[in-house]
């Protein structure tokens, strides 16, 4: 298993790629856990949501990912919250998501699920 360490440098030399893309909803986990595990404060979390704006596309859940995702959900076993992620990550043409919590190398349609620290 990854260090804390080593897998918060690799998650930051992931979404500094170009082109990639998250949802909303990933946005709101990590402002959620920074909030609570790492005691930002609200001027970090601040800016922190403002460096994401920046330099990532952020992916707005709309009704028809709402029902793409129920659909994920009958197909794959998905959990609800995975299954959003999912959708929202086909609604951008998506072809690598990265996940630590959805099983790594699963193919849905043309998306592979990777989790970067098995790799």
């Amino acid at each position: 298993m990854e260090s804390r360490d080593n897998k918060f440098t690799l998650a930051r030399q992931l979404i500094q790629r170009d082109g990639v893309c998250i949802s909303i909803q990933v946005l709101n986990e990590v402002c959620r856990n920074l909030l609570r595990r790492a005691n930002y404060s609200e001027d970090e979390l601040k800016e922190t949501i403002q460096q994401f704006t920046q330099h990532t596309q952020i992916h707005l859940l709309s009704v028809a990912d709402s029902l793409q995702a129920s659909q994920l959900r009958e197909d794959y076993a998905l959990s609800y919250w995975d299954s959003l992620v999912v959708a929202a990550a086909q609604a951008e043409g998506c072809h690598i998501l990265y996940s630590e919590d959805m099983q790594h190398q699963q193919r849905i349609d043309s998306l592979t699920i990777i989790n970067p620290f098995k790799l």
